[in-house]
């Protein structure tokens, strides 16, 4: 069983009300986005190829982040994370790196914990926006999915 690299959920709202709900969200959760990527345009401008809207947000926690760097130097690696919205045929697709299993893999255990409180953030954010949008189950690592 391959283990996924995200937590993610499909959010049963429009792309761009998805869009600023999970902006909302995460500033309440002490997240700042630092950059906000349209890959659907960026396809259309530079490839030539239209795509679904597909935004790509660039989000960190100033204090977990030095947090981090204070336990490795290397933990700037980690954070910020990556996060997506992606409209899909079901919704709007959101997934978030899975800071925890990246951190498990670095072999240090502050890195883990705080990669957890992350990601546990990131789940209340999932349900969330789920029970606004009435959406599908917030998967999480491994697969699992999370009611």
């Amino acid at each position: 069983m391959s283990q996924s690299l995200a937590v993610s959920t499909t959010i049963r709202l429009p792309f761009a009300r998805c869009l600023v709900l999970l902006r909302q969200s995460l500033s309440r959760s002490g997240f700042r986005i630092l950059a906000e990527i349209p890959f659907d345009r960026e396809f259309e401008q530079h490839v030539g190829l239209g795509w679904n809207r597909y935004t790509v947000l660039l989000v960190w926690s100033p204090f977990q982040a030095y947090q981090a760097v204070l336990t490795d130097q290397e933990a700037g690696i980690l954070l910020p994370f990556h996060l997506i919205v992606a409209e899909g045929p079901e919704g709007t697709h959101v997934a978030a790196t899975d800071v925890a299993m990246l951190g498990h893999l670095s072999g240090k255990l502050a890195l883990e914990l705080l990669g957890g409180d992350i990601n546990r953030k990131l789940q209340d954010i999932c349900s969330d926006l789920r029970s606004l949008g009435n959406s599908s189950m917030c998967a999480g690592r491994n697969g699992e999915r999370h009611a």
